[in-house]
């Protein structure tokens, strides 16, 4: 549990303290962890011969999410976690869709769907989305994503025979790649297994045996051991409530918000910046000397500490629900694994009611 792996209470240098030790730990090979093997050679694939898929890999667009962390501010900040760049995300879904052998259009969709994110991943949600407090099921980054691929990447695709429209993720065909909750897809399995490696709250045995049971039939992923099937899912439990929705990281984000909407106000940073990469920005806050954008850097390290504004707001911040219930094939039929795993439908819908209900921030979204 994020929350309690890192205490509610924990200082600042208690956070540099863990962060020497998980540092330590990885590379003294704990036994039956991720230090097992890289977690990027799980989604090792074949390009073989390839010229189009390696094009697009080396283009700018898809170099430039080597420096872009899944993890956003965190990365940076607090815990400061193990990195888990967008890259690798990418080339972990890429792997998945050859390995159910999808089409061409819906591999190179894949590789690219995440080409459009801002730095810092999800930052553009909190920077241009109209109301964050009641989260849009669709990001900043997919509102924007097909018009990012023409504007950056529309003449290399265009070398290559690709329309930007026959590559749209949410086009409905590509049913690999995008699934709507709860069932998964290549998107949702890759950075949940691989979230749950880095977090190292499942081993890289663990890992393998997820992939390797992974089925894709009939449009639908599926499992065959319900046993794999809830350590799958229950990551994505966890992650809703004690990483991707906790109120520690959304904090953390709305700080960083704050630095970067006034680093844009001083002209230190543009919005075109925005879609550069973290370091770059980063750079440029840690450089400034302006109180605004040193106080809201330093609240991103004390991220759990209630800051008493009187600018502030008290607002009600409801996380998007991202539990997955796979489908596993029991009998010969399709069930949801909450229809045969009464724990596990218990810790699913308990997280969900938590999301719906929300939680208050203290903070201001001016």
């Amino acid at each position: 549990m994020v929350g309690s792996l890192f205490s509610r209470k924990i200082t600042y240098f208690g956070a540099v303290i863990l962060s020497i030790f998980a540092l330590w730990a990885i590379k003294n090979c704990i036994k039956d962890t991720i230090v097992e093997g890289d977690p990027n050679s799980i989604w090792v694939t074949v390009l073989e011969d390839d010229a189009v898929l390696k094009e697009i890999i080396n283009s700018d667009v898809m170099q430039r999410l080597k420096k872009i962390d899944q993890s956003g501010p965190p990365r940076y900040f607090g815990p400061k976690l193990p990195a888990f760049s967008r890259f690798d995300h990418s080339i972990g879904v890429l792997a998945l869709l050859r390995k159910t052998g999808a089409s061409r259009l819906e591999q190179i969709s894949g590789l690219l769907h995440d080409a459009s994110h801002t730095a810092f991943s999800h930052i553009g949600d909190y920077l241009f989305a109209k109301k964050v407090m009641n989260y849009t099921e669709k990001s900043y980054q997919d509102s924007t994503h097909l018009t990012f691929l023409k504007n950056k990447a529309g003449t290399l695709l265009k070398k290559l025979g690709i329309r930007v429209e026959d590559i749209d993720p949410d086009c409905g065909e590509f049913t690999r790649l995008e699934q709507p909750l709860p069932d998964m897809c290549a998107d949702r399995i890759q950075y949940n297994i691989h979230t749950g490696l880095v977090f190292r709250f499942i081993s890289y045995r663990e890992a393998r045996d997820i992939v390797d049971d992974l089925q894709f039939k009939d449009g639908k992923w599926l499992f065959t051991n319900p046993a794999i099937a809830k350590k799958f899912a229950t990551l994505s439990v966890r992650f809703t409530q004690e990483f991707w929705g906790a109120k520690w990281n959304v904090m953390m984000n709305i700080h960083m918000k704050n630095a970067v909407k006034r680093a844009i106000k001083l002209g230190l940073i543009t919005e075109e910046d925005i879609y550069s990469t973290d370091d770059l920005i980063l750079d440029k806050l840690l450089g400034s000397d302006d109180e605004i954008i040193k106080l809201n850097l330093a609240r991103c390290d004390k991220h759990e500490e209630e800051v008493d504004d009187p600018s502030f707001i008290t607002e009600v911040f409801r996380p998007k629900f991202r539990g997955i219930d796979p489908l596993v094939l029991t009998d010969g039929k399709l069930v949801r694994l909450s229809e045969i795993d009464s724990e596990f439908k218990e810790y699913y819908e308990s997280v969900k009611k938590w999301c719906k209900k929300g939680y208050t921030i203290r903070s201001s979204y001016s």
